[in-house]
């Protein structure tokens, strides 16, 4: 798996929310989301078979968007790349579920995730690459930190990368 896609993963990403008296209500009011709007700056590192360990660096903003929306946008430099990302939150009428679109520079097409959300943790897990291969992210809130942890295992359950970004508000 390319490392810089690996490391955009940290973020947070697609949520499953539980209905909140009997409705889900759009991102924009999430206690999560409204917890984390402002400015972010994070640090951490990531280890890959391939690879060996590359540092991040992220710096993005989060805020709601008309209709109801959340946006995550911002840059990241692993290593010595570095690119634009951006993820989108969108509440789904029919499903009652958040979904949420992920793009960064380089890429065709958004990838979509799905994931349980709280009022201070997301996890998500979504196949990456061969059927069988799990992608997992946490997320957790505390404070004016909000700490991610990132596992990628191929197919027969072998970690093809691990990493922590801790972030912190920017002033």
């Amino acid at each position: 798996m390319n490392a810089c896609l690996f490391a955009t993963l940290v973020g947070i990403t697609t949520i499953l929310a539980s209905p909140v008296s009997g409705q889900t209500p759009p991102p924009a009011e999430h206690p999560l989301f409204k917890a984390i709007t402002g400015r972010w700056v994070g640090d951490g590192s990531l280890k890959t078979r391939d690879s060996g360990e590359l540092e991040v660096h992220e710096e993005w903003v989060a805020a709601a968007e008309d209709g109801g929306g959340y946006r995550f946008a911002g840059t990241r430099k692993l290593g010595q790349e570095t690119h634009e990302f951006s993820w989108l939150f969108l509440l789904n009428a029919t499903s009652g579920a958040y979904e949420c679109d992920y793009e960064q520079t380089g890429m065709d097409q958004p990838m979509r995730f799905e994931v349980s959300i709280t009022e201070t943790r997301v996890e998500v897990k979504s196949p990456l690459g061969g059927p069988g291969s799990e992608l997992l992210i946490t997320n957790s809130l505390d404070g004016n930190l909000l700490s991610g942890t990132v596992t990628h295992r191929d197919a027969n359950g072998q970690e093809v990368s691990s990493g922590t970004v801790i972030h912190r508000r920017a002033e």
